[in-house]
């Protein structure tokens, strides 16, 4: 199909802008084929295309938290008031594991909040950073229980 003569401007930069549309959409298209194609049967390569895709969605998705600081809902509480997960001896992780009346139990939690306290201090990118890798794991997990 050629521009004639009596075509406008305008329709010719439609035409253009067409014609680079669907060649865009043929690259894609092209680039997924080849993915599909070297991924093939195999169940490993299937694995690790789907996880590598899972981690960049994730990634792509949760990055902008990297930059935000402690949140005034429960933050302060759980994390810049709590002196618990100030110390990994072993008797503030008995202590952490030990019943108490008119409180929660979830010592998992404030174990948790205890490792990262004591890599990252009371620095937010830490935890933050910790939250991402552990939903990351928590779906890979999803994608391998539901696999068949």
């Amino acid at each position: 199909m050629g521009i004639t003569k009596s075509g406008t401007v305008a329709s010719r930069v439609h035409r253009y802008e067409g014609v680079k549309k669907v060649s865009k959409q043929l690259a894609l298209s092209f680039y997924l084929f080849r993915m599909a194609k070297w991924i093939g049967t195999s169940r490993k390569r299937i694995n690790v295309f789907v996880i590598c895709l899972l981690a960049g969605a994730v990634v792509g998705i949760y990055i902008n938290s990297l930059g935000n600081d402690f949140v005034n809902w429960d933050d302060l509480g759980n994390i810049l008031m709590n002196g618990e997960i100030r110390s990994l001896e072993w008797s503030n992780i008995k202590g952490i594991f030990s019943l108490r009346r008119a409180s929660t139990y979830q010592p998992i939690r404030v174990l948790s909040y205890a490792v990262d306290y004591h890599f990252w201090k009371l620095n937010p990118v830490g935890y933050h950073i910790t939250n991402i890798t552990l939903y990351l794991l928590k779906c890979v997990k999803i994608i391998f229980t539901t696999d068949d």
